[in-house]
């Protein structure tokens, strides 16, 4: 992992991250959140037996994917974010992944940013102002989110408290995008799957 650990002490990517903080967005997309990517990148890729630098190039992607979020916002962030990252890595499966983790994409790397980005849906995501927002304020009660990947099945655990209202979350636009994103990387990599809220199957209906 030299090389992600060189881009990770780099103060430009830290710039980047560090401008978004005042952007005025339902959920953050800091430096902190692109950690918590790069940990579940890392945590799927090695359930699924990826070799050594296929993980690393993951975790590479999954810390330059929201670069581009910052002073413009979050619309085209995702462009903006591949040619910031063009000046860290000439990898085009890292790039594409970049590129695409908004809207879609056709590689390993690809499915495991996107659904690693969409995963991260816990409480420490929104923003004093998404969480007065409908929809995403229900993200305020989950209080953690694990996963599994065992025996042919993806299984999503998440736990939350009494608070949070399920037909809200099911209709917020997000969850579908979220359920979308689980679904497509079951489907590339062979898995059936299975979500769950407090134990409770968690059957995503609009």
């Amino acid at each position: 992992m030299q090389n992600f650990k060189k881009l990770l002490k780099d103060k430009t990517i830290k710039h980047y991250y560090f401008m978004s903080k005042d952007i005025d967005y339902f959920a953050t997309h800091d430096l902190k959140h692109a950690l918590r990517v790069v940990q579940t990148c890392k945590k799927l890729a090695t359930k699924l037996n990826l070799n050594a630098n296929d993980i690393e190039n993951i975790c590479i992607a999954a810390l330059l994917h929201d670069t581009g979020a910052s002073n413009y916002g979050k619309k085209n962030h995702a462009e903006r974010s591949y040619h910031i990252a063009k000046n860290y890595t000439d990898n085009e499966k890292i790039l594409d992944a970049i590129l695409f983790h908004s809207k879609g994409h056709n590689s390993d790397y690809g499915y495991i940013l996107t659904l690693a980005d969409k995963l991260d849906i816990c409480k420490n995501r929104v923003t004093k102002l998404g969480s007065k927002q409908l929809g995403v304020r229900q993200f305020c009660f989950i209080k953690s989110l694990d996963f599994d990947i065992k025996n042919g099945v993806f299984t999503v655990n998440l736990k939350s408290n009494k608070k949070l209202d399920l037909n809200e979350l099911n209709n917020y636009y997000f969850t579908e995008k979220i359920f979308n994103a689980i679904k497509n990387f079951a489907d590339y990599f062979k898995l059936s799957y299975k979500t769950y809220i407090n134990q409770n199957e968690w059957m995503f209906q609009k």
